[in-house]
């Protein structure tokens, strides 16, 4: 029997199971297994054979049995200590992703977030911050890979309780970003008149960019702006402002070069092979 963890005070309310084989034991959840329920609270089939004698280090992120030696972990966790770990879903350890050490559940921040999530060179990663369940607007977070880490950067709009929800899997899968991880953040202050950061394209994830500057969603008008950005694999990038093409300079994987802002969307595009076309990595002023 165990615990949710928005209902770690409350009654029992689910159940699992411990198997033994020769001298060992396993932990089981079948329900957990055969799926989940939708946000209208309905049941979806959906198989998941990480519940199937599931590590007991990676099952205590969301199981706290009533009887401590069913943890099967020894040290067993303490209820306060289940309480500060953080909620971890099955793909965040199918995909070998590490959070920095002491990482909680729930952290107290001013008004904004750095993360460096570990993650192979296989993995694709993204985050969203939601409040009271609502999506907060997309130019709040910010992720990037640099090398084997991730950085997440979070600015929350306001005070208050924030989740900040991290996305991962595989570029060979079609299939939309699931869910890893959730974060809690208690804000202090918040930054209401933080401009964003800027937007990027699903090319940026996919092929690794890393963006030194700028790192803010409005660049003004009339300005002259410098832009670096590493883009392994790149045969040529541009900045795009309407029909005007800036070519960067290049040196080794990293491309940079100033350019005058005119009004619209500016763009940051890629060449990644010998033809015309152009991936677009991330753009401002939208």
């Amino acid at each position: 029997l165990g615990y949710n963890l928005s209902e770690l005070n409350g009654d029992t309310n689910h159940a699992w199971n411990a198997i033994e084989v020769g001298t060992d034991w396993y932990l089981i959840d079948s329900t957990w297994g055969a799926g989940h329920t939708d946000e209208s609270r309905e049941f979806v089939r959906e198989f998941s054979d990480y519940y199937w004698l599931a590590p007991p280090q990676q099952l205590i992120h969301t199981h706290f049995p009533e009887d401590n030696r069913w943890q099967l972990l020894s040290p067993s966790v303490t209820r306060t200590g289940f309480a500060a770990l953080p909620e971890l879903k099955p793909g965040f350890f199918d995909l070998g992703l590490q959070l920095p050490p002491g990482t909680t559940a729930l952290t107290q921040v001013d008004s904004q977030t750095a993360l460096d999530i570990t993650a192979p060179e296989d993995v694709l990663l993204t985050a969203a911050i939601e409040q009271d369940g609502s999506r907060v607007p997309k130019t709040r977070v910010f992720s990037q890979r640099d090398e084997s880490v991730y950085e997440v950067q979070a600015v929350f709009p306001g005070p208050g309780k924030y989740d900040l929800l991290l996305f991962a899997k595989r570029p060979d899968t079609t299939d939309s970003y699931p869910g890893v991880a959730v974060l809690t953040y208690e804000v202090k202050t918040g930054e209401p008149a933080f401009p964003g950061f800027p937007i990027t394209y699903a090319g940026f994830q996919k092929h690794g960019v890393y963006l030194y500057h700028p790192l803010q969603s409005s660049l003004p008008v009339g300005t002259t702006q410098t832009f670096k950005l590493r883009i392994p694999g790149a045969q040529e990038a541009a900045i795009i402002i309407g029909k005007a093409w800036t070519h960067l300079g290049r040196q080794g994987d990293v491309f940079e070069g100033s350019a005058a802002i005119g009004a619209g969307q500016v763009q940051v595009c890629a060449r990644f092979d010998s033809g015309e076309m152009y991936d677009c990595l991330v753009s401002y002023n939208d």
